[in-house]
């Protein structure tokens, strides 16, 4: 989990205050797929929460140098996106077009009220593959990967799993 005051820093918060409520636990398997999950605390109804440096955790932790590695949150009102990382202000902006394309009141059929939710998370899509080269994850150089909250806030698991490329025999 981060907390904002680490979400705007770009790296894990220090803070005594929120260490507790800010644990950033990787449960993680190795063998021929490695699989690390973390969990993430996101801070309102729509948020995008930059969770590009717990990613690459992961793929350093698991040691594969060159192939793919797969993110997923199972979530049906969440999301991933791959999007610039530098200025908050693209995250603001995307937040704002969703709301415009995707109102959160309208007349929708599905009874729990979170029907936008729904919808965003299917434009937005679930999952995210990137390549691992070096050992290091390929981003472009103000990409980074986002966790997109479309029904906040609410605490959101999120699953890593870095696949090495087969050897050609």
């Amino acid at each position: 989990m981060i907390c904002a005051c680490a979400i705007l820093a770009r790296s894990r918060c220090s803070h005594s205050q929120c260490a507790a409520s800010t644990e950033w636990r990787a449960r993680v398997r190795t063998g021929v797929n490695m699989r690390c999950e973390f969990e993430v605390q996101t801070g309102k109804r729509d948020d995008f929460v930059d969770i590009t440096v717990e990613v690459r955790d992961c793929v350093r932790k698991s040691g594969v140098q060159h192939g793919i590695c797969v993110v997923f949150v199972p979530h049906t009102t969440a999301g991933l996106a791959v999007n610039e990382s530098w200025d908050p202000s693209v995250t603001a902006d995307a937040i704002a077009t969703f709301d415009r394309l995707v109102p959160w009141r309208a007349n929708y059929k599905h009874v729990e009220c979170n029907a936008a939710a729904h919808i965003k998370s299917a434009l937005v899509g679930t999952s995210e593959t990137l390549l691992v080269d070096a050992g290091n994850l390929v981003l472009g150089t103000w990409q980074g990967i986002f966790l997109a909250e479309f029904h906040g806030p609410r605490r959101r698991s999120v699953l890593v799993r870095v696949i090495p490329d087969v050897k050609a025999g």
